[in-house]
């Protein structure tokens, strides 16, 4: 017998009487949250994929959750297909899944995030911050 066993005195079903999956759970806590704090900066919705597995790795029932889990979620999870838009590399080849937007009105687009997430030389941004400070100033 687990502890979970004894704290959850109920059977922990859901519609259909099947189990509550508590990764799933987790996981559209998750990117709920993630989601609204996105929206709340006005930032793209989008997090690692590595990041996000970590996160998972550190909720209480979801200690197994892995790569795989992610994409089978996306893929038969319902409530995890409404918050997600894609899980694709970025053009470095790092893994993001990203959210969809809080309104309905999709104002982004994949494309548009490609073009937007090109490296950037941090000397130049430091040089043309500097020149603007500069012509600020005289």
């Amino acid at each position: 017998m687990r502890v979970r066993d004894i704290i959850f005195e109920d059977d922990d079903t859901g519609n259909n009487g099947k189990a509550v999956d508590i990764s799933i759970n987790n996981l559209a806590n998750i990117l709920e949250t993630l989601r609204n704090r996105a929206d709340d900066m006005h930032q793209i919705p989008k997090i690692r994929v590595d990041s996000l597995i970590n996160m998972m790795r550190n909720q209480p029932g979801s200690e197994m959750f892995n790569v795989d889990s992610l994409i089978t979620a996306f893929k038969d999870n319902e409530v995890i297909k409404n918050l997600v838009k894609n899980i694709k590399p970025d053009p470095a080849g790092v893994k993001y899944l990203y959210l969809k937007s809080m309104s309905n009105d999709e104002d982004y687009s994949l494309d548009n995030i490609e073009a937007n997430d090109q490296a950037v030389d941090p000397e130049t941004t430091i040089d043309q911050m500097a020149k603007r400070a500069l012509s600020k100033r005289g």
